[in-house]
C-alpha cells in the first residue's frame, strides 16, 4: 500500500520545529507550524496596540520560529 503525504503539522515552533517544517515546505507540502499561545501581553505588545485576540500576538512564537529558521546556518530553506 502506498500513500502520498500532502500536509504536515509540526508541534512546537522552536529551533527544532521550525527546522523540521522547512524541508516539508520546500518539497511543496502544506505545513502547519503550531505552538502555544503566549501567556500574557508584554509592555511592548501593549504599546503596539495588540490585544489577546490579535493574530500577531497569538502567532508570535510560530513567527519567531520561522524567522529564526530563515536566518539559521546551515540554512533550513534553500
Amino acid at each position: 500500500m502506498s500513500f502520498e503525504i500532502k500536509k504536515a503539522a509540526v508541534l512546537g515552533a522552536g529551533v527544532m520545529g521550525a527546522n523540521i517544517a522547512g524541508p516539508f515546505n520546500q518539497c511543496r507540502h502544506e505545513c502547519y507550524l503550531l505552538d502555544i499561545i503566549p501567556f500574557e501581553l508584554t509592555e511592548d505588545d501593549k504599546k503596539k496596540g495588540l490585544t489577546e485576540k490579535s493574530p500577531a500576538w497569538r502567532n508570535r512564537f510560530a513567527a519567531n520560529g520561522l524567522a529564526g529558521a530563515t536566518k539559521s546556518k546551515p540554512a533550513s530553506f534553500l
